[in-house]
């Protein structure tokens, strides 16, 4: 006596496999996103370091009253390390945003999320590096200064808030490629069958002296355009 064994196993398989192909997907996910904030780091850092070698710093001149001086140019160069800073956060964040889209688009809407994050993280460290490379401590530099000492202020952001600027680009991408490209979960058009009267005319063999279809209204002849100008032969006019 032989016992048959069910379709539902046979198709969907056991309880315990489904759990395991379920934490096996996600441990995959998640094996995916350590190496994109690695790759995020990664490349926060390096841009730190161009961040740090393109950037030049304003700097005060020591008197010899013992006050600092600076010139206005010295001024407007301020807020060089933010603008430094906003360029770079468009280009990386814009390219970690595609990174994030080729790697986790098959997850959806949460792949909006990784890519604003992880372009947040590569900003961070970026700010993090440029920092440790560059001068600090300027107050405690200018006092220990001498006449004649030229000191550059410190490396730093003067407005954080452009952090978001790295966010932003990141996210740009996923948003832009998303609304372009087809719908995933859209389900494709069936195709429009065709009707008979279609395929008559097309693909039927036709017999000469045949008349194809029915039921069809002669055109009727255009009327003779009326002439303004009459350049015929002897200049007569109907």
């Amino acid at each position: 006596m032989s016992a048959a064994v069910p379709d539902d196993a046979l198709a969907g398989g056991t309880p315990a496999d489904d759990d395991r192909s379920v934490w096996r997907s996600i441990r995959g996910v998640l094996a995916w996103c350590v190496a994109f904030a690695g790759l995020a780091a990664v490349v926060g850092f390096l841009s730190g370091v161009f961040w740090w070698g393109v950037v030049d710093l304003p700097t005060y001149t020591i008197g010899e009253d013992f006050r600092a001086y600076t010139t206005e140019r010295g001024l407007t160069e301020f807020f060089s390390t933010d603008a430094w800073f906003s360029g770079l956060g468009l280009v990386v964040g814009a390219g970690l945003g595609y990174v994030a889209w080729r790697w986790f688009r098959d997850l959806g809407w949460p792949v909006t999320f990784l890519a604003g994050i992880g372009a947040l993280l590569a900003g961070t460290v970026c700010d993090v590096t440029g920092q440790w490379l560059g001068p600090q401590s300027f107050a405690a530099r200018l006092a220990a200064a001498s006449p004649n000492d030229v000191i550059p202020i410190d490396f730093q952001l003067h407005t954080p808030v452009v952090l978001l600027v790295w966010a932003f680009a990141g996210v740009l991408p996923v948003l832009v490629v998303s609304s372009l490209g087809p719908d995933a979960e859209e389900e494709p058009r069936p195709r429009r069958p065709r009707s008979q009267g279609m395929d008559t005319g097309r693909n039927q063999a036709v017999e000469v002296g045949q008349v194809v279809g029915h039921d069809i209204a002669p055109l009727p002849e255009p009327a003779p355009r009326r002439r303004f100008f009459f350049f015929g032969r002897g200049g007569d006019r109907s």
